[in-house]
């Protein structure tokens, strides 16, 4: 099963659903909850890259790795309150991409090819502590 997937499934076997009237009191509460926590795990992450930035700190994968997976979870969950599939996500997201020039055509189907031809894909070059 795609990762993907099996956090699709993990949501919706764990938390309260969201559903009919978006006006109803549970459902803006739920939509509360889930977008002040994805706000609140972004900022956590950024938090990281602050200190590498400001301090000279090292950036420890181990936790950068875990903040992206509390910030993916709340995306997801976000994205199944309003019942959009990751799949129309991330095609959406190409389709707009696609628009403003970026990938097929320019030499890069991805900007992460872009990002790995100049040489910083080593995780090192950020400064970061080896996950054990």
């Amino acid at each position: 099963m795609h990762p993907l997937d099996r956090l699709v499934t993990y949501i919706n076997e764990n938390w309260p659903k969201f559903g009919g009237n978006p006006r109803d009191l549970d459902d803006l509460t739920m939509l509360y909850v889930v977008t002040s926590g994805l706000w609140g795990e972004r900022g956590e992450l950024v938090e990281h890259f602050k200190k590498f930035v400001r301090d000279g700190k090292p950036i420890n994968r181990e936790k950068v790795l875990l903040e992206f997976g509390d910030v993916l979870h709340y995306l997801v969950q976000l994205s199944l309150m309003f019942g959009f599939t990751i799949e129309e996500i991330v095609d959406a997201n190409i389709a707009k991409l696609r628009a403003r020039g970026h990938g097929a055509g320019n030499g890069s189907e991805t900007g992460a090819g872009n990002y790995r031809r100049s040489g910083r894909s080593d995780s090192a070059s950020f400064g970061t502590t080896p996950t054990k």
